[in-house]
């Protein structure tokens, strides 16, 4: 029995035979987590013991949330029940280990403060998402679900979020009731020069929301870059808590 498979080459091979009947957009999610696997794509599958995969999921879990971290252990999972099935390893180490919590991550106040100063600066849009997430608390969803009609004055009218169903199109759920926010002068500036160009959905594309995962991803460089490791919609949650000065 040949055992020099892969990790790489298991999830290679799942992804091409092993997934039947999914749509199109779903088998792109896969190919997306199975990419969170690279630091663990040229261990051999036998080699890879149950302790260095729970390793890895905790480490994982330091940038990216339990849910996401939950799927690429099951993708990695079906993967070496497919493998298995091929004769190409002779355990799962991924089928009896957990996701652990990730712990909780604190917001540098110099990380968080410098983030302050930058923001007014920043070139594009996502200055002014990522200072409603920190300045008006709205979550990333509220964010992405924004119209230019939202924004009237100074003031931003928040009344519903953008989500992406499992597999599906970006969607906007409505509240039963709208909040008032009113951002520092240069964020309402800001919002108001991009209301004038009648884009509709203020950070989407073609009449859409934005993907609120898409978002989060674009802002995550910004983050790292000041020593920032929660994400966006974590920074927003964690601002929220912090005393006043």
């Amino acid at each position: 029995m040949n055992l020099s498979w892969t990790v790489a080459d298991a999830l290679d091979a799942y992804l091409r035979d092993g997934v039947k009947g999914v749509a199109e957009q779903t088998l792109r999610d896969y190919r997306t987590l199975a990419r969170l696997c690279d630091p663990v794509a040229d261990r051999f599958l036998d080699s890879f013991p149950e302790a260095e995969a729970q390793a890895f999921l905790d480490h994982l879990s330091r940038d990216y949330s339990g849910h996401t971290v939950k799927k690429v252990k099951n993708i990695l999972s079906a993967a070496y029940r497919h493998a298995i099935g091929l004769g190409k390893a002779k355990e799962n180490p991924c089928a009896d280990i957990g996701v652990s919590p990730p712990e909780p991550k604190e917001i540098p106040s110099d990380g968080l403060d410098r983030l302050k100063l930058l923001l007014p600066y920043m070139r594009g849009d996502l200055g002014c998402a990522i200072g409603l997430v920190v300045e008006c608390r709205l979550s990333v969803g509220e964010v992405c679900a924004l119209a230019d009609d939202d924004v009237r004055g100074g003031a931003v009218y928040v009344g519903k979020k953008a989500m992406r169903p499992r597999g599906g199109e970006c969607i906007v759920v409505a509240y039963d009731e709208w909040r008032v926010c009113e951002p520092p002068e240069w964020l309402a500036s800001a919002l108001r020069d991009m209301c004038r160009g009648g884009r509709g959905f203020l950070f989407g594309e073609g009449g859409n929301p934005a993907d609120p995962s898409s978002l989060s991803k674009r802002a995550r460089p910004v983050l790292r870059m000041l020593g920032i490791r929660s994400s966006l919609s974590q920074l927003g949650r964690m601002e929220g808590r912090r005393p006043r000065r």
